[in-house]
């Protein structure tokens, strides 16, 4: 399956507003796109920069990889996407997948299974808020607690 791909930075910076999935060897990041673009099929980006690859030594200074690293990174994110964009990327959605260092050492099959985990994570629709108890976070509730305690004082 050839991928459609995003080409313009403008692209790139919508997805940041979207949401994020950080794993140990890439981010990702996602957002609906509006249908009247035209483009059939999901679409994605690689971005893998030399910092994210720079290797931390102690005692040393730390050193930035060539293109030779980040090309390698780059190749592997691509295929394992290729491999489970069909079943697990939205038709109408973009992504953005961003290298780290330990997508050069990490295990394929790992890193195919932290992919299929990030898609569900990027794909999955916020929960609403709609004022139910349930959906309180601890803190609230525990203010809300010392509140009602406070007023019987």
């Amino acid at each position: 399956m050839r991928l459609n791909t995003l080409k313009r930075r403008s692209e790139f910076d919508r997805l940041r507003r979207g949401r994020k999935w950080v794993a140990k060897g890439f981010i990702l990041q996602g957002a609906h796109r509006d249908e009247a673009s035209g483009v059939i099929g999901p679409r994605f980006g690689f971005a893998v920069g030399s910092k994210a690859l720079k290797e931390h030594k102690p005692g040393e200074t730390a050193k930035r990889p060539g293109a030779v690293l980040r090309n390698r990174a780059r190749r592997r994110l691509k295929e394992a996407v290729r491999l489970l964009a069909t079943d697990h990327a939205r038709a109408d959605y973009d992504y953005v997948v961003i290298g780290r260092r330990e997508s050069l050492h990490q295990c394929f099959a790992d890193l195919l299974e932290e992919l299929q985990l990030a898609f569900g994570k990027v794909n999955r629709q916020p929960r609403a808020n709609n004022g139910d108890t349930a959906t309180h976070t601890r803190r609230e509730t525990l203010l809300k607690e010392t509140r009602t305690q406070t007023e019987k004082l």
